[in-house]
């Protein structure tokens, strides 16, 4: 089997376990903490997407991934 099969599988395993990131209501990012708490974690799912596509190229992503990043291309 190749070695992006090996990725995927373990991509998928590992997303499986991750903190979704549920976007807060309009009313709760009026609130600091919560608001830079989720841009925050944008910016590591984004960072890490980003040496995703680095190390093994954008058709590693899934398409969960790659929307998650069309989402938030301006962040």
């Amino acid at each position: 089997m190749s070695a992006w099969f090996f990725i995927r599988l373990k991509d998928s395993f590992v997303s499986s376990f991750r903190a979704k990131y549920i976007k807060p209501t309009p009313q709760q990012l009026r609130d600091d903490k919560i608001y830079n708490a989720y841009k925050s974690n944008v910016r590591k799912e984004i960072d890490r997407l980003l040496d995703k596509i680095s190390n093994h190229g954008i058709k590693s992503l899934t398409k969960k991934e790659k929307q998650f990043l069309d989402e938030n291309k301006n962040i």
